[in-house]
């Protein structure tokens, strides 16, 4: 998969998977998908588009500005999330014109939003267009059932601490306290998943996991397949987290013909099935670092996840961090890497930075994304 790809795929899974359970505070807004404010603010963001020529995400942000272009002001509402249903329902609008529990949720800002998730789910909130180009969005979620998104979600108000990983060179950092039996219920008993890599052992079953786990993604390396990946998983016993690893690393050679190499990287120990090759440049290995367990793709993966380095990651709150400026780069190494001889074509994601926070509050569950301007530092 393509870093361009993966790219859309995270902005998709912040829009879809993050819910709340409390439904109660978006109860009096209007039914289905509903976009409106200042038709300015909304072509600004559109703008950002340009940066992707050619793709389908360019010829749609094209389409909404034109239709924007005769609005000051402007709602659209549609009775489900189709883009097209929505364009061709953009009406020029001014604020005092919006239904009053939507005017309130929007109050000052440029632009707000409802949007379903699911039969029963919903978010909605309000939008800012600042001077440097950054978009703010603040929102609340609803989701009677989070289902798998329960493992993005923070389970307390207790923050996870800051990140564990290295962040430099960082492509996608997250660190989230979830529920950590949400875990294993990803994996269906007898599934393939369940068959081949043995995810419903004694550390996956959510009884050794603290609910912390923290991720990172790095730019590639030049002439490699696969961007450096490493995955943390917060234990509440760094004793018992050891032996419920050896005892899968022990099933999983039985199950497939695998053998295990002792690993270490400045003093944590663990080990790599080197052989394992399934997926392109697969050989994962994993350490203990205190009260986590790090898994990384390859032993690479490892070594850049410890490489250490200053830059800043996600911090003590935790969410996610996504470096936008950095994804034209991973797509020309990729591409290098996999087509050498294919044309190159130079996107720009139009930001620096998208990072995306998720908390808990009186009123269920809040969302704060940012989309930092290029002339933030």
């Amino acid at each position: 998969m393509s870093v361009r790809r993966s790219a859309r795929v995270w902005v998709l899974l912040f829009a879809a998977l993050l819910a709340c359970g409390s439904r109660e505070p978006l109860d009096d807004l209007p039914a289905g998908v509903l976009l409106g404010g200042e038709a300015p603010a909304l072509a600004r963001i559109l703008a950002a588009a340009d940066g992707l020529p050619g793709t389908p995400l360019a010829r749609a942000a094209g389409a909404w500005r034109t239709r924007l272009e005769a609005c000051r002001g402007f709602v659209a509402q549609a009775p489900r999330a189709n883009p097209d249903e929505l364009l061709d329902a953009i009406v020029c609008r001014e604020a005092s014109e919006l239904p009053e529990p939507v005017a309130r949720l929007r109050g000052d800002a440029d632009l707000v939003f409802v949007l379903p998730l699911g039969e029963r789910g919903r978010l909605a909130g309000s939008v800012r267009v600042a001077p440097d180009g950054s978009v703010g969005l603040r929102a609340r979620l609803a989701l009677p059932d989070p289902g798998a998104a329960a493992l993005v979600l923070p389970s307390s108000a207790e923050p996870p601490g800051p990140p564990v990983l290295s962040s430099n060179g960082a492509l996608v950092q997250a660190r989230v306290r979830a529920d950590a039996s949400g875990l294993a219920s990803l994996v269906s008993e007898g599934s393939d998943a369940d068959r081949m890599f043995r995810l419903r052992s004694e550390l996956f079953a959510g009884a050794l996991l603290d609910g912390t786990w923290e991720l990172a993604v790095y730019l590639p390396r030049p002439g490699r397949l696969m961007p450096p990946v490493a995955l943390g998983l917060g234990v509440r016993s760094a004793t018992a987290a050891a032996a419920a690893v050896e005892k899968l690393v022990a099933e999983l050679q039985g199950t497939w013909p695998v053998h295990r190499t002792p690993f270490s990287l400045a003093g944590r120990e663990g080990g790599c099935l080197l052989d394992l090759r399934v997926l392109p440049e697969l050989a994962p290995c994993f350490v203990l670092d205190g009260d986590q367990i790090v898994v990384g793709w390859n032993p690479e993966s490892l070594r850049t996840a410890f490489a250490g380095g200053g830059e800043p990651g996600p911090g003590e709150a935790g969410g996610w961090l996504i470096h936008l400026d950095r994804l034209a780069q991973a797509d020309e190494l990729l591409r290098g890497a996999a087509a050498p001889d294919a044309a190159a074509t130079r996107f720009d994601y139009g930001w620096q930075t998208l990072r995306v926070n998720v908390s808990t509050g009186e009123r269920g569950w809040q969302l704060e994304a940012e989309l930092a301007g290029r002339s933030r530092s």
